[in-house]
């Protein structure tokens, strides 16, 4: 029962290294998190933070604000990954830039996809 639960409350490090393949077996391009998000604990990749926000918008009804320690006391604290409801990351304030520049994303890639589909 002890393993399942570690299991359990450390799945963001056990699926570490991880990556998703396409039909021929061939990975699948990685991506890189943007400036703002900063991780919180040691050796994480961007495919686990993204993991842990992922989880933590799907399964938690409050806002996600990440973690709210100093990041010298989360690196050190393995209980860090216990918490699901809050991302592996420190807190993170998103201002109306922020929100403007991603709806200009937005727009740009409904706009390519309008072009492939008319093609």
């Amino acid at each position: 029962m002890k393993e399942l639960v570690l299991i359990t409350v450390f799945w963001e490090k056990r699926l570490q290294g991880i990556h998703a393949c396409d039909k021929k077996g061939r990975v699948i391009e990685t991506f890189e998190l943007p400036a703002k998000i900063k991780t919180v604990g040691l050796q994480l990749g961007d495919e686990t933070i993204l993991r842990s926000i992922a989880t933590a918008l799907h399964i938690n009804e409050h806002p996600i604000i990440g973690q709210n320690k100093p990041k010298s006391l989360l690196d050190k604290n393995p209980g860090v990954f216990i918490n699901p409801t809050q991302p592996l990351v420190l807190g993170l304030h998103v201002t109306d830039e922020d929100i403007e520049l991603q709806e200009k994303r937005v727009l740009e890639a409904r706009e390519r996809l309008q072009e492939a589909l008319n093609e």
